[in-house]
């Protein structure tokens, strides 16, 4: 188990206008308890809104690390599988804006169309969180392997595999991945999505992990847990030796 548990806030139009509104709202003392706050800018469907996103938040939270994310249809986002090309213009918009996000988060995937998107982020020192995301299923260990040699090969800071759960017990793969892994990267994050996915949630940072997702009020993606109730399962997490027990305490 990794020194460290972070956990990654979701932050979408709703939630920021929440954020802004009120320091009281239930949203903003769950953001207050996450470390890490990520902007679905695809979830932003004003894209002159994007310029100055990053520093509105970080004007909230000070101390956050902010993730910037662009998440494409086909990888569970908003933003246009046509309008592909057009990204990097938009990423070159946020890497550039006076106070851009800490790190941004690519799919590993498309690595080599986002080559130039990649040199960005070195030149302006942004951190890459390379991702991959399966709405199938749970990819077999060698293919996660690849993925993370690939990561590790591109010297990505950082390695996400979302994957989606079909049955519980389907995620021994992520925690194998998290135990081999562990180390290799400042963050890692391997869980997966789905009702049957809630566990691993919590139980990847018993294998390995150090980075998990959370909602700031209603889910954006399926099986997401609130922040507030991951923040108090958190103490009990180290002493878990199984994903059935992380079940017994959702």
């Amino acid at each position: 188990m990794q020194d460290q548990m972070w956990l990654a806030g979701v932050v979408n139009p709703e939630i920021l206008d929440r954020l802004e509104a009120d320091s009281l709202d239930s949203a903003f003392v769950a953001a207050s308890v996450c470390p890490i706050l990520e902007i679905r800018y695809d979830l932003f469907l004003d894209r002159t809104l994007w310029t100055g996103l990053a520093a509105r938040l970080q004007g909230l939270f000070p101390s956050a690390t902010l993730v910037g994310t662009i998440r494409m249809v086909c990888d569970g986002g908003l933003y246009p599988n046509q309008a592909f090309e057009k990204r990097a213009l938009n990423w070159k918009r946020i890497i550039a804006d006076i106070a851009p996000p800490q790190w941004i988060d690519l799919e590993l995937s498309d690595m080599d169309a986002n080559a130039p998107v990649l040199a960005m982020a070195k030149e302006h020192g942004i951190k890459v969180l390379g991702s991959r995301h399966d709405f199938k299923g749970v990819p077999l260990l060698e293919q996660l392997r690849t993925d993370v040699a690939l990561a590790q090969k591109l010297g990505l800071q950082g390695f996400k595999i979302a994957a989606m759960s079909q049955v519980q017990g389907d995620c021994e793969a992520l925690y194998q991945i998290a135990r081999e892994s562990q180390g290799s990267f400042e963050w890692f994050s391997a869980f997966a999505m789905g009702p049957t996915g809630q566990a691993s949630r919590l139980f990847s940072f018993a294998c390995g992990a150090n980075i998990s997702y959370a909602s700031l009020g209603a889910a954006v993606a399926p099986g997401q847990i609130t922040a507030q109730k991951m923040t108090l399962l958190f103490p009990r997490v180290s002493q878990a030796k199984s994903e059935s027990e992380i079940l017994n305490w959702l």
